[in-house]
């Protein structure tokens, strides 16, 4: 039982990771809020997990790449 909620939870995370991957033109930069980090929120950042999506995205966003610079907000 625990080994399927286990292998479920890992699913759903790969689901996750493939969805956010191609996502970055939504992020933040210095100048313009991203979509999932904007300035009229009254609730702060959408997070997934306890973890901001724009980190999420930000993670992934050279994973399986020669690249290793990540921008930084």
């Amino acid at each position: 039982m625990v080994a399927m909620e286990a292998e479920a939870e890992e699913k759903a995370q790969r689901e996750f990771n493939a969805v956010t991957q191609n996502l970055h033109h939504l992020v933040s930069t210095r100048v313009n809020a991203g979509i999932y980090n904007s300035p009229y929120s009254f609730e702060g950042p959408v997070t997934v997990n306890g973890i901001p999506v724009e980190d999420h995205i930000n993670s992934g966003k050279y994973e399986g790449t020669n690249h290793s610079y990540v921008h930084s907000l």
